[in-house]
């Protein structure tokens, strides 16, 4: 399988505020993922404009996420995966205000662009962040991830009577409310352990992330 990767031998177990962060951090970026979606008939009629713009929330969202993967990564070695975590979860709520502000295709798709931002901020660094506790850490993060977007279908659409055209965008600015609220009562971090950084060209070419890449890419 190639040389062995970088990895956080002996990083610390998370506590119960790390756990409690971490996860609604996960649920909080489920949300962003099929918010819009959710919601496609609704904000096609009040921006009059077709079904395939509105699938560019998504996709605007998606691309904005994948770019930031690698860096938000680097970031996490270097600034902590606390840090990084509320930061990129503040984008998103950042995000999901400027949606919020008005009907407008354009004004929707630059948010949707910050949120993406801080989704794939939020999505490395809380993975980082419980790390301590293994395959369940990767476990419950990926499902609380998967919860948070399936409520998000069940319910943007019945909160459409209350709050309308906004309902994917309020419900998310609350819930990465909450997310930052708790990390920032979380420790504030312990002494790092040490690791063996590894270039991106060493990434790229072991076979473990290709294999990964790919479950990962086949289970959307």
């Amino acid at each position: 399988d190639g040389t062995p990767l970088t990895g956080p031998a002996g990083a610390p177990r998370p506590t119960r505020r790390d756990w409690a962060a971490g996860l609604a951090m996960s649920v909080a970026l489920g949300w962003t993922f099929t918010c819009t979606g959710a919601a496609a008939l609704p904000l096609s009629e009040e921006l009059d404009v077709g079904l395939g713009v509105v699938g560019l929330f998504t996709t605007a969202f998606l691309i904005a996420e994948a770019l930031v993967s690698v860096p938000g990564g680097r970031l996490c070695d270097r600034l902590g995966a606390r840090r990084v975590g509320m930061a990129g979860t503040a984008l998103m709520a950042a995000g999901s205000a400027l949606a919020s502000i008005a009907p407008e295709a354009w004004l929707i798709l630059a948010a949707r662009a910050v949120t993406g931002v801080g989704t794939g901020l939020a999505y490395v660094a809380v993975v980082a962040w419980l790390r301590g506790a293994g395959a369940l850490a990767q476990g419950l993060v990926g499902g609380c991830a998967l919860a948070g977007a399936g409520v998000a279908v069940a319910l943007v659409p019945r909160l459409g009577g209350a709050l309308g055209w906004r309902a994917p965008f309020v419900p998310e600015l609350a819930l990465a409310a909450a997310a930052v609220a708790l990390a920032a009562l979380a420790p504030t971090g312990r002494p790092a352990p040490p690791r063996r950084d590894a270039s991106l060209r060493q990434l790229l070419r072991h076979p473990l992330v290709w294999r990964y890449g790919a479950m990962a890419g086949f289970s959307f």
